[in-house]
This record gives structure tokens, sequence and C-alpha cells, in this order.
């Protein structure tokens, strides 16, 4: 099997879609396969086997602490930019919502599955509207409350690929992955390397 390169992939998808269209199409769906990527990191390494935890914590809880909240932070602040609206105030944003309109000029609508994306998105969007993007002073200083749940923030995920699956699905009559299977188990060899700076730290 031949892998195209992504200056290849960019090329196919403007001489499809034109050079505008075509290189949003394959932004988006870098960006959405990039997320999904670093939320498998992200679940494998602290909401897996308990063992793969307490290996990261001996090693420094400090840094496992503050690794974990980066990872569901840049996710966060991923799903918020993904689900923006198309144009805001002039602007341009690299949005899913670019699909919906894609799609509606090659005859599809996927206003509904735009919709219920956007809905499994809220919650994820409304946490990291309030600390992440800004720093909402209530939020901030505790007199208000948001907040978000990982079983969520999969549900947003998740969404987001399969809504963009089905643009690619419909308009491009293609299934494509947007889970990378990960190449010599990236995850695991980090983890082993990490038990075993452990064990060799007792052992000395």
């Amino acid at each position: 099997m031949t892998t195209k390169s992504p200056e290849q992939v960019l090329a196919d998808f403007q001489a499809e879609f034109g050079p505008k269209d075509g290189q949003i199409i394959a932004h988006l769906t870098w960006k959405v396969s990039d997320l999904a990527d670093q939320w498998r990191m992200f679940l494998y390494l602290f909401c897996g086997l308990q063992e793969r935890l307490d290996a990261l914590n001996e090693a420094s809880s400090k840094t496992t602490h503050r690794l974990q909240h980066l990872l569901w932070d840049s996710a966060l602040l991923t799903v918020r930019r993904l689900t923006d609206r198309e144009k805001f105030r002039g602007d341009e944003n690299l949005s899913i919502e670019h699909l919906a309109r894609i799609a509606k000029d090659r005859g599809v609508d996927l206003s509904n599955a735009l919709r219920e994306t956007k809905v499994a998105c809220q919650g994820s969007r409304a946490y990291a509207a309030k600390f992440l993007a800004h720093l909402d002073l209530d939020h901030a200083m505790g007199s208000a409350e948001a907040a978000v749940t990982r079983v969520q923030t999969t549900k947003a995920i998740k969404e987001i690929v399969r809504f963009v699956r089905l643009f690619h699905q419909k308009v491009r009559e293609t299934d494509i992955r947007l889970v990378p299977v990960p190449l010599g188990g990236d995850e695991r060899q980090f983890l082993l390397r990490v038990h075993q700076g452990n064990q060799a730290e007792v052992a000395g």
C-alpha cells in the first residue's frame, strides 16, 4: 500500500474542491486526527490500568499531574476551536462548520449532524471558555462553577470525529481513519522506559 505525503493529500483535496476549500478540508481532517490521537494518549496514560499511573507518579507526581492537565486542557481548547462559528466578526475560523457548508454546496445536508455534534460539545466548550480561552473572574474566584468530565470530553471528541468521517463518507464517498494506529506502541514504550528508570533508581 502506497502512503501519500501530506503535500500529495493536500493537492488531491484542492484538485477536488478548489484551492481554498481543499486546504480547509485537509487541515480540518489533520487537526481532528491529531485531536483523536492526543486523546487516545491521554486515556492510555491516565485512565487505564492503575499500574500505568503508579509508574508515572513514582517517577514524578508533580510532572504527571501537570502533564495530565496539559493534555486535557489542550484537547478541550481544540474541541472549542473546531466547533467555533465559521465566521466571527469578519474573521474566518478553522471550524467544522466549513464542512457543512462545503457539503451543502455538493447537495449533501449535514446540518442535523453538525447540530448533534455541537450539542455533544457544549459542556467541553463551556469549560474551555471559562477556564482556558479566557479566565472568567467569577469562576476564577470561586463564586461560579463550571465543570467538565472525562466522559463529556470523550463524547465530544468522538462526535467531532464522527462528523468529519461522515463528511468524507457522504461527500467524497470515502471512509477514512481518523484515529491513528500508533507505530511501535509509543505510549507503551514511554511507560516501559519510565518503569525501567524507576526500577534502576530503586536498585541503585
